[in-house]
């Protein structure tokens, strides 16, 4: 055999040594590119079917991995089948035969009054469960069971959740309740972690839904115990759900109603009237915030001022408050128009219009309440009178049921309204009464801005402050009171200090005026001689003079 082999081996390298290649692929030269190429394709092919394989990951798993692939494939069915079920009327699986008749009859009795929390997106989910937990014809206890055992079949109660983001998630939901913006915040959570959530969520949603079908039903809470449950009054008493503390098997095929409309005086150190009614109190029912609007315009002598606020809910004072400085620089004794008008608001309102008066240095002066009233008035209107030199700072305000209020502040300079006239010669002299001696003023002959109370169109005397400018008594003489007083003083002064300056002719129809009128009650008739025949001398020395 092995000889025979060998002869093989031999006649087989005789024949490849002796083969005439040239010829051979002359002859073949079409097969042997074909081959090439046939082979070619055959690694290509073999490289994308090693490469399925590894991506397929067709290595046999272990045990372990096999039973956790198993349990995920069967969680995502029953997620499926979940909602599958949730999009379809609810039929409870629970029976209900250890709630007492009494109660079904009290509870059936209930008057319903539906109501919505405002918030649209929320009131669509809540309409959508209701849609499929509630029929028309059922009475008012099948209604809140089945809501109840809707819950508790698809709840789930984690650990306890905070509410650091709500004022993220709802900057813009405007409740007069704090706690009713917190109820919506947390059943809005609730369904959007797929009823997942801490038993103060599972007890806003069931609030929610409970004043969806219209009854009277209140979120309770406490910082003592950290849960929270569902209170509504039978009969002048209070009875709870505690829907996260109801027991629950682990098929969902159970429910005993133990802590199902339990009247709380069985429970009294789990559930108090004080609690219950404290929680009722701070809500409002999920009353919305009325954002009212407020404008306000001051106009007078060429000037116009407008300007629109409407009330922020913060916690910032200063957000409701516009604070100018107009620089209108009115006279003394001039006025000017303040209007205001509010929209958008609740039915009675405080309207409050103070002003503050301040002389050049700053210093307080006084301050006049010009207006405080609440009434049902969307708009009122003053004339303020700027009664001091310096600043007039006007304070106008409109406060709702709800005490927010928004504030105007508008700052308006005031000059003195003294103008003295110019002379043909370039001076600006003040002319001497020759009757009284007093210098006579343009306008006001009282210069001094701290010695007479500002006048409103209202009448009302500033409230003064002594400490820094003391105010006297009101001037109310007129000014021709001067002619019944007696004359020898004035007189007397014209002697001693007669005047260098040229006598015009408004001054001598001036000074013979008082002197000819007031005769009449001169006592005797020596002592008018006296008073004329000096002035008369004293008015002809003046014009020999000039």
């Amino acid at each position: 055999m092995k000889q025979r082999f060998l002869e093989f081996l031999n006649s087989t390298k005789e024949y490849i040594s002796n083969f005439d290649w040239n010829t051979y692929y002359r002859n073949n030269k079409m097969k042997i590119i074909m081959t090439v190429i046939g082979v070619v394709v055959l690694c290509f092919y073999a490289t994308l079917f090693i490469n399925a394989v590894s991506k397929a990951n067709i290595v046999p798993q272990s045990e372990t991995e096999q039973l956790t692939n198993e349990e995920e494939q069967t969680s995502e069915k029953n997620e499926v089948k979940d909602n599958e079920n949730k999009n379809e009327m609810f039929h409870s699986p629970y029976s209900d035969e250890s709630v007492p008749a009494d109660l079904k009859e009290k509870i059936n009795q209930m008057v319903l009054t539906p109501g919505s929390t405002g918030n649209t997106d929320l009131d669509d989910m809540v309409d959508e469960i209701v849609g499929k937990v509630c029929a028309e014809n059922m009475s008012v206890y099948d209604k809140i069971k089945n809501i109840y055992d809707y819950l508790h079949y698809y709840s789930q109660v984690t650990d306890e959740q905070g509410i650091d983001d709500m004022g993220n998630t709802f900057a813009d939901l405007l409740y007069e309740s704090e706690l009713d913006l917190e109820i919506v915040y947390r059943a809005n959570r609730l369904l959007k972690n797929g009823y997942r959530g801490d038993s103060r969520d599972i007890a806003s949603l069931f609030t929610i839904l409970l004043k969806r079908i219209g009854v009277d039903a209140h979120y309770v809470s406490g910082h003592d115990y950290n849960y929270g449950y569902v209170a509504i009054m039978l009969d002048n008493e209070y009875y709870v759900f505690d829907l996260a503390n109801e027991e629950k098997s682990a098929d969902n095929t159970l429910n005993r109603y133990e802590k199902f409309a339990k009247n709380i005086i069985n429970y009294p150190e789990q559930y108090t009237v004080y609690k219950i009614e404290a929680y009722m109190a701070l809500s409002k029912n999920f009353a919305r915030l009325k954002n009212f609007k407020f404008d306000i315009q001051i106009s007078g002598l060429g000037h116009n001022y407008t300007k629109s606020m409407t009330y922020k809910d913060t916690t910032n004072e200063t957000d409701n408050i516009i604070s100018e400085n107009l620089a209108w620089n009115i006279e003394k004794t001039q006025s000017v128009k303040v209007s205001g008008k509010v929209s958008d608001s609740t039915q009675m309102n405080t309207w409050k219009l103070n002003v503050y008066y301040y002389d050049l240095k700053n210093q307080f002066i006084g301050s006049v309440p010009i207006y405080n009233e609440t009434t049902e008035d969307t708009q009122n209107e003053h004339i303020i009178s700027a009664s001091y030199i310096g600043t007039m700072r006007i304070e106008y305000q409109v406060m709702d049921e709800n005490n927010h209020q928004c504030k105007y502040i508008v700052t308006i300079s005031v000059k003195d309204n003294q103008v003295e006239p110019v002379t043909s010669g370039g001076q600006n002299p003040t002319t001497t009464n020759r009757v009284t001696g007093n210098q006579n003023s343009t306008t006001n002959p009282i210069t001094n801005p701290g010695t007479e109370y500002p006048t409103t169109s209202n009448g009302i005397k500033p409230t003064i402050n002594n400490e820094t400018t003391p105010m006297t008594e009101p001037i109310t003489k007129p000014q021709t009171d001067f002619i019944t007083e007696p004359m020898t003083d004035p007189i007397t002064e014209s002697k001693t200090e007669p005047s260098t300056e040229p006598i015009t002719e408004p001054i001598t129809e001036t000074s013979t005026e008082p002197v000819t009128e007031p005769t009449t009650e001169i006592p005797t008739e020596s002592e008018a001689e006296s008073v004329t025949e000096p002035a008369e001398t004293n008015f002809e020395t003046d014009s020999v003079s000039d």
